[in-house]
């Protein structure tokens, strides 16, 4: 009996027990809708499988080929997905809530609104993934790749991205409140209108990005670099930037009210019309800076 007549055979009996297909080759196979709970499919050639719908919660998909499946809408809630391939397959609308995705590659995977709370996708590979609309509220994000990622309108509430690389990733009106982002690459990241108080973006590289209208307050930005970075009306009153780099920084607008600036680099930073009311200073380079108004 072949691994697809195994698997036919199980889904006719009601999708009762639990079914072991660990090293199947299953590419191609229809699934859709089908009844997977606590399924062990590790190792599993699922390439290009139709699994929309399907529910897949708890099941063990690691170091499983899914790459080019069609998971939308599925339920992989609990799910160990570690290791396993998904390069470019479709999860929009999934439910991966509490997913083992650690070390997994979900390069140009589409994950648009899927939910992914809780999830671990620690050290996995997404970049140039679609995650607009996500769900990622407490995902373990730590030394993921997520280069040039698409997160507009992302949830990342309270997520650990701490030494991701996230250069050149579109963020737009992300919701990262109390994100780790230590240690985190952010260059030439868009971030415009992110909401960003209360994050942690200590020793963050944030070189060229763009941060205009974002709301920093209360985030922790020392030793950061921002250099030649977009902050245009920004809002980083109260904000800690000791030591900082802010060379070159756009901060037309911003308002640094009561913001540390200890020993940060401010040289060549435009702060035309910038509010720096009740700022430290002490220790700055304001060598040729723009429009310092104190």
């Amino acid at each position: 009996m072949t691994d697809i007549e195994k698997i036919i055979e199980y889904l006719k009996g009601g999708s009762l027990g639990e079914l072991h297909l660990e090293k199947g080759n299953l590419r191609g196979i229809n699934l859709r809708e089908a009844k997977l709970i606590r399924a062990n499919l590790s190792y599993t050639d699922l390439y290009e499988a139709n699994l929309i719908r399907a529910n897949l919660s708890y099941a063990n998909l690691g170091w499983a080929i899914l790459s080019y499946a069609i998971l939308i809408k599925a339920n992989l809630s609990g799910a160990l997905l570690k290791n396993t391939n998904l390069i470019g397959a479709s999860l929009n609308n999934a439910n991966l809530s509490g997913t083992v995705l650690s070390e997994a590659v979900l390069v140009k995977a589409k994950l648009s609104e899927a939910i992914l709370s809780e999830a671990d996708l620690s050290k996995a590979k997404l970049s140039g993934v679609i995650l607009n609309e996500a769900d990622l509220f407490k995902a373990k994000l730590n030394e993921a790749i997520l280069t040039e990622a698409n997160l507009i309108k992302a949830k990342l509430n309270e997520a650990d991205l701490s030494g991701a690389d996230l250069s050149k990733a579109i963020l737009s009106e992300a919701d990262l409140f109390k994100a780790k982002l230590n240690e985190a690459i952010l260059t030439e990241a868009v971030l415009i209108k992110a909401k960003l108080n209360e994050a942690d973006l200590s020793g963050a590289d944030l070189s060229g990005a763009i941060l205009r209208e974002a709301d920093l307050m209360k985030a922790k930005l020392s030793e950061a670099i921002l250099n030649e970075a977009d902050l245009m009306k920004a809002k980083l009153n109260g904000i800690n930037l000791s030591g900082a780099d802010l060379s070159g920084a756009i901060l037309i607008g911003a308002d640094l009210s009561g913001a540390n600036l200890y020993k940060a680099n401010l040289s060549g930073a435009n702060l035309y019309k910038a509010n720096l009311s009740g700022a430290n200073l002490s220790g700055a380079d304001l060598t040729n800076v723009i429009g310092l108004n104190i």
